[in-house]
């Protein structure tokens, strides 16, 4: 049975990139992608804890592979929880097999945690480029793990080894999604590498991410080897091309060009390197293997992760979806909400719901701006907080930029300072911080805890007659103030990126 350990051993080496020799900017990328994560599939981790907790996994260990595989996300954040499990006495632990050998106490541990604890993101929130990357993780891995098995060699660190040299790119297609965007962008549309594109961006390559995780992580050496970049050989001559016996490396390498040909729209140089990488092993496969390996692969273009439902799953989906309609209520910190029309209640009280469903409070500030505010008619705004008696912009919802509202703090015709203390709210004709008329709506933020002005904007020409600008902004307040109260100090800088 495997332990939990206690203490911390060294793993034997294997040369991997080594993360020590960054440069600055590239270590803060480093800690940028460890902080922000990757997000994990939320109906799909409480699937899986269900059958945990009902035993289903007991006799059935293969079937709860199966469903880690079906959410990268989920399979690394399983890993980063996995590594207090490996045993002392061996260098490094295989993810997978550890999985298979935990007992029903260890899952429920290992799988103890909500899907926004994860991560800083929320998936199904996902942009092309968020849902190609997911699509390359899920390709590549699945037919690493055929291609192994046909050759002889294990599946699952094929598996693990191919998925972790995606590592690096689902990392920064999450918390760095435009330069991602835009080096995927350029690669299709100007031919630029893509790989060399990444790597000018952060200052490091993507697979050398993989590794810096792999190494801390404490993953085993077969794992690692799989991860090392090898240069490809030309193999010119028929000797050398009849002598040739694709390898663990090999495998990962195979697995990940021909998904990258797959998506060829998306990678319009794969086809050609497929190609030329066919001719070299394809003596080593049936004529329709690559054929049929397209077909399994082409399931995730439309594919939904669910656990393994052993007959229960069903009835309780039910079951939340009853508790979460008699949840429909009024939260007590935002009582206002009452005289709101209903498509206004129905977006704050998801801001709410989000708030009690997450351990992280950043869900819920993204729906509020991005749901809920807008429902008000508010055109844009911004929350400033006084910190050691520095007022500065912390939040901003709208078009403009968290720096253009600096100056508004240095205007005293706006009357930032004078409205810390003051409740409010205030109204009156300005010129707003686009230099257009507005009507302008600003208070303190009424919490003990929080010194901070509340200041948004109505453009005249969008502003509703039924609306009430001081209802507006009383609940937008309130719902502000709820989730600065659940926000973690170490996320309290984050909110400045929406």
């Amino acid at each position: 049975m495997p332990i939990r350990r206690s203490t911390r051993t060294r793993v034997k080496k294997i040369r991997l990139s080594n993360p020590g020799k960054l440069k600055p900017f590239a270590k803060g990328v480093l800690a940028h992608l460890e902080h922000g994560w990757v997000p994990v599939h939320p109906t799909l981790l409480k699937g899986i804890q269900l059958n945990i907790s009902n035993g289903h996994y007991s006799n059935h260990p293969g079937v709860l592979i199966e469903d880690v595989q079906k959410d990268p996300g989920l399979f690394f954040t399983i890993v980063k929880r996995l590594r207090p499990f490996s045993s002392i006495e061996q260098s490094g632990f295989e993810p997978l097999l550890l999985l298979s050998q935990l007992e029903q106490a260890q899952l429920e541990e290992v799988f103890l945690f909500k899907p926004g604890s994860a991560s800083i993101h929320r998936f199904g929130e996902t942009s092309q480029s968020q849902s190609l990357m997911w699509k390359l993780c899920m390709s590549s891995s699945k037919a690493a793990h055929r291609i192994a098995q046909h050759l002889g060699l294990s599946p699952s660190i094929a598996y693990t080894g191919t998925l972790f040299r995606q590592f690096g790119l689902y990392l920064l297609c999450w918390n760095y999604a435009k330069l991602f965007s835009q080096a995927l962008a350029r690669h299709r549309n100007n031919g630029v590498d893509f790989d060399q594109e990444i790597t000018t961006y952060f200052q490091m390559p993507h697979h050398q991410i993989a590794a810096r995780f792999a190494r801390q992580y404490e993953l085993n050496r077969e794992v690692k080897q799989a991860l090392i970049i090898r240069k490809d050989h030309d193999y010119d001559t028929p000797e050398e091309r009849e002598a040739y016996a694709p390898r663990m490396n090999d495998v990962c390498q195979i697995a990940e060009l021909f998904s990258r040909a797959y998506y060829y729209a998306s990678f319009p140089d794969a086809e050609a390197l497929w190609d030329s990488k066919y001719k070299l092993i394809a003596s080593h496969f049936p004529s329709d293997f690559f054929d049929s390996l397209q077909e399994e692969i082409a399931i995730f273009d439309d594919f939904e992760s669910e656990a393994t439902d052993f007959g229960d799953l069903k009835l309780a989906e039910h079951d939340r979806s009853d508790r979460e309609t008699a949840k429909s209520f009024i939260p007590p910190s935002n009582p206002h909400l009452a005289r709101c029309p209903e498509h206004v209640q129905r977006a704050f009280i998801e801001v709410h719901r989000e708030l009690e469903r997450s351990e992280t409070a950043l869900y819920a500030i993204k729906a509020l701006l991005e749901k809920g505010i807008p429902e008000t008619g508010i055109s844009r705004g911004c929350l400033f907080i006084e910190i050691d008696g520095t007022v500065r912009p912390a939040l901003r919802f709208g078009e403009v930029s968290l720096p253009e509202y600096s100056k508004l703090i240095k205007n005293p015709r706006m009357g930032i300072f004078e409205t810390i203390p003051q409740k409010g709210p205030f109204i009156r004709e300005v010129r707003g911080v686009t230099g257009e008329s507005v009507i302008q709506v600003r208070g303190g933020m009424d919490d003990k805890e929080i010194k901070g002005v509340l200041y948004l904007e109505i453009d005249k020409e969008k502003r509703k007659v039924d609306a009430d600008p001081k209802l507006s902004f009383r609940i937008i307040r309130a719902s502000i103030a709820e989730c600065l109260k659940h926000l973690d100090q170490d996320d309290l800088w984050r909110i400045s990126f929406y």
